[in-house]
């Protein structure tokens, strides 16, 4: 059987790996971003804006979980 591949078409591995990493950045950023809108709230926000925090670690721990996974199958060794 043949398998006709395009030259230069990145593997499906490396697609999974670069995807699961920039969610995961993007996630670290959007934490940062929400704590520092937690710092900078006023009073009568702190609250709400301490929530937006929570969601986003919630968020990161998902793609930090995303990437363990595929660390186990041998997919996530470095981008």
């Amino acid at each position: 059987m043949t398998f006709l591949i395009r030259a230069g078409t990145p593997r499906y591995d490396e697609q999974l790996r670069a995807r699961a990493f920039e969610a995961w950045r993007t996630a670290s950023s959007l934490v940062h971003a929400r704590w520092d809108l937690y710092i900078e709230s006023e009073r009568s926000a702190r609250a709400a804006a301490y929530s937006a925090y929570r969601g986003a670690l919630d968020h990161e721990a998902d793609a930090a979980a995303e990437l363990e996974n595929l660390a186990r199958f041998g997919l996530a060794e470095a981008a």
